[in-house]
């Protein structure tokens, strides 16, 4: 890290060419960071029966590909020297991003959940009404799952915006006002959601099941 140091002692226009060049180079690190740890867990998952590392390693592969990098990037940012608009927004733009990979490594987790209790039940098996009533209550609580995580995340990048987050501090007090009209327009919604989600935890009906009206 030696070209951060000396980052000092350089011309604004040279300082910042060398911090661009600085921010190529740590994303390539990142990349390469990437491919050699996951290519060790690919392997180290071969090596092995469980279901755990082949479902984490297939779902955490896309989402670590953009989190590395930005990783990397949010350490050196501090020691950049760009102009101070440029330097702003490229913070800006990397909070976005680390807020949207965080969000999509949480998501893989909860698919890789989901896999490895799934594997434990064969719905193929004759005797599957076990199976196909974990399955349908597993599949309603991922889906709930990911659009909490969807919504923290999108509600976490709008509120970086400073705008956007003064309209959220205003707008706070009515929300209760807002929260109880919406309610009671969409009661017939929400209700048939609510009915939806019931059904899928209590089982009367299963995935498969053939009902006879």
């Amino acid at each position: 890290m030696n070209w951060l140091r000396q980052l000092g002692d350089l011309s604004p226009g040279e300082a910042a060419l060398a911090s661009l060049g600085g921010v190529l180079l740590t994303v390539a690190g990142g990349l390469i960071l990437y491919a050699l740890l996951f290519r060790f867990l690919q392997r180290l998952a071969k090596r092995t029966d469980s279901v755990l590392d082949d479902a984490l390693v297939q779902h955490w592969r896309g989402p670590a590909r953009v989190f590395l990098p930005l990783l990397l990037l949010l350490l050196i940012a501090p020691a950049l020297r760009l102009p101070p608009e440029s330097l702003d927004l490229f913070r800006h733009l990397l909070g976005l991003g680390f807020i949207a990979s965080v969000a999509w490594l949480l998501a893989g987790s909860t698919l890789a959940l989901r896999d490895i209790v799934l594997s434990r039940y064969d719905v193929q098996a004759a005797d599957n009404l076990k199976a196909r009533a974990v399955q349908t209550q597993l599949n309603v609580l991922v889906k709930i799952v990911l659009v909490i995580i969807g919504l923290v995340a999108v509600a976490s990048m709008l509120m970086t915006f400073e705008r956007i987050r003064q309209i959220g501090v205003s707008l706070l007090a009515s929300a209760g006002l807002v929260g109880a009209i919406a309610g009671f327009a969409a009661q017939r919604s929400l209700a048939t959601l609510i009915a939806g989600i019931q059904v899928a935890i209590t089982q009367p009906i299963r995935l498969d099941d053939v009902v006879i009206v």
